[in-house]
């Protein structure tokens, strides 16, 4: 018996007797990503299934590496034992076989020695490779889900945690001027790693809209995420532009008044397209909602920059000798800083893009980052409002595509999406073009969520949500880095 069984044990009460009792929207939150957390934990303690562990092409495999092969057959001495820590260490994606390991490592040295990408014979390797390492990610991955299976909805509902109702209400009667301001209703809203949010309602000024939107920054920042002012600033570009955004009220830089910087925006109608505000919720079957948060894209891609220089973030600035060859090295440099262990898929995806940076032409728009389903609200299978624009920056149009193309290949056809952009007024992008930001998003996602897994790693937080960082959401990341990898190398 492994340890791997007791934390499933606790997962399982967890969602039949727990989960259902909680009322809190902020509680359900953490309660899931608890669960996220300790069904990945426990898939990472099982042993890889034999058949996974074997599942290489090894006569696609260079000479130097064939020995390395392991096979299906696991040594006697352990293979009873599903605690396999204590025989290498943790790596990203959840590979920590010891027999795995050798081939792991030196497999993935070999993909970044090579040279990319026109040799038939390189190719045919790393897909060996590659298929191989996500076969085992993906018997671990299967254990991750079946332990998930079972989630409550998680719904907002009433609480006063440190953003509270009597305080809001204070702040905007000093705000305005008038003690005839009262916060009539408030509703904290489930979602979000980095921030309270809540929905409240006002009486006694016609200052400003009646059904409003509060959201704000925790008192200590764990993320890389930009601040309200950076956000307010780009919704006011937005909601001048004609984007279906919620419109920009009031922001507030003083950590004084409630506890944290926020900002205030109105209401918009309209529901969240998917189930939950999970990042890894299921897409709908869909070419009409596609098609309009292509519109959205295009609408945004063509907001003048000028507004908002020195108030965004410019990642790539010519002006001070930046290109994309070198953010390319710098986010290898980065990766390296923070990973484990190696990973074929990101040193693959690395020399991939190293192979084709020159497709990148000098484009600058304004950037979401992150706007997936999760992100957006809907009606109709049309978007009402793009969300949370905390990780927007100064960058190149086809980040935002790349972002969204994994989502968006499950609802509908690519092309369509695309053609929808191009109509609102978007530029078409090259296939290669597309790739290189499809693997570039992924990454970049990826070292934003090691360095926060590292504040968990070193101690300086103890948060459920960063644990479910690092022992679920990071490995599911990684997996969708190599399926589309895999896609491109094959196509």
């Amino acid at each position: 018996m492994s340890y791997a069984r007791y934390l499933t044990a606790i997962n399982s009460m967890l969602l039949q007797a727990v989960l259902p009792e909680i009322q809190s929207g902020r509680a359900k939150d953490g309660l899931n990503n608890c669960i996220s957390a300790l069904a990945g934990i426990a898939a990472q303690l099982e042993r890889v299934a034999p058949e996974a562990l074997g599942a290489i092409d090894v006569s696609a495999l260079p000479e130097v590496l064939r020995t390395l092969a392991p096979t299906a057959a696991l040594p006697e001495a352990v293979a009873g034992s599903a605690l396999t820590l204590a025989l290498s260490n943790p790596v990203d994606d959840f590979a920590t076989n010891h027999e795995a390991f050798p081939l792991l490592k030196a497999g993935a040295a070999w993909l970044k020695s090579q040279p990319w990408p026109n040799d038939a014979a390189l190719m045919k390797s790393a897909v060996a490779l590659l298929s191989w390492e996500t076969a085992m990610r993906g018997d671990t991955l299967a254990r991750v889900h079946a332990a998930e299976q079972g989630f409550a909805e998680v719904v907002g509902a009433a609480g006063v945690p440190d953003l509270n109702q009597p305080a809001l209400e204070a702040y905007l009667r000093k705000r305005f001027g008038s003690n005839d301001i009262r916060v009539t209703e408030f509703r904290f809203l489930a979602g979000g790693r980095n921030r309270q949010t809540a929905l409240f309602a006002i009486e006694g000024t016609t200052e400003i809209p009646s059904r409003l939107v509060i959201q704000r920054e925790p008192p200590t920042q764990m993320t890389t995420f930009n601040g309200v002012g950076m956000q307010f600033a780009v919704l006011q570009q937005a909601y001048a532009a004609g984007m279906k955004v919620a419109r920009p009220v009031l922001v507030e830089l003083s950590a004084e008044e409630l506890g944290g910087t926020f900002m205030i925006t109105e209401q918009v109608k309209g529901t969240s397209p998917v189930p939950s505000m999970d990042y890894w919720s299921l897409p709908v079957k869909s070419d009409k909602l596609p098609a309009s948060l292509a519109a959205q894209f295009a609408l945004l891609h063509n907001i003048p920059i000028d507004p908002l220089e020195g108030a965004v973030e410019r990642y790539i600035d010519p002006g001070k000798g930046q290109t994309w060859l070198s953010d390319l090295e710098l986010l290898e440099q980065q990766l390296e800083s923070v990973a484990q262990a190696p990973s074929m898929a990101v040193t693959a995806a690395l020399a991939w893009m190293r192979a084709h940076v020159g497709c990148v032409d000098a484009v600058e728009t304004i950037v979401h980052n992150d706007a997936l389903l999760h992100n957006t609200l809907a009606e109709n299978e049309e978007i009402t409002a793009v969300l949370d624009f905390e990780m927007a920056h100064i960058g190149h149009p086809f980040e935002d595509l790349g972002y969204v193309r994994p989502v968006i290949e499950q609802m509908t056809d690519w092309s369509r999406f695309i053609d929808a952009y191009v109509a609102a007024g978007g530029r078409r992008p090259t296939q290669e073009q597309i790739d290189f930001f499809t693997l570039r998003s992924i990454l970049k996602l990826q070292i934003q969520v090691m360095y926060v897994r590292g504040a968990f790693d070193s101690g300086k937080a103890n948060v459920p949500a960063l644990a479910e960082i690092g022992a679920s959401f990071l490995p599911k990341l990684i997996d969708r880095l190599a399926t589309q990898l895999n896609g491109i190398l094959q196509s």
